[in-house]
């Protein structure tokens, strides 16, 4: 049977994994959203994250750190993790 690569430590395979609304989201966490459309969201069940009028974001938020990136630039995460360890906020990886 032929086999499809599937990269689970990318953001983009989070739809792929987890399955999306009918807007293109896929959520983890409290999430509401308006007009918001293929997002992938990761929040905790005591935070919500509210969203109006956006396309195609990663929107992560953690205790300590939250993340928005643009998905179409997501291979570009790398870059953004060597920023943080330049400038030693390595305990925020």
């Amino acid at each position: 049977a032929p086999f499809q690569w599937d990269d689970v430590g990318s953001w983009l395979s989070l739809p792929r994994l987890n399955g999306s609304d009918a807007q293109g989201n896929t959520t983890d966490g409290l999430f509401a959203g308006v007009d918001t459309q293929g997002c992938i969201v990761r929040t905790s069940d005591d935070h919500l994250v509210a969203t109006l009028g956006l396309r195609n974001l990663i929107i992560v938020h953690t205790p300590d750190a939250t993340l928005v990136a643009d998905a179409a630039q997501s291979e570009r995460i790398k870059q953004l993790l060597d920023l943080l360890t330049e400038q030693q906020l390595q305990q925020y990886l």
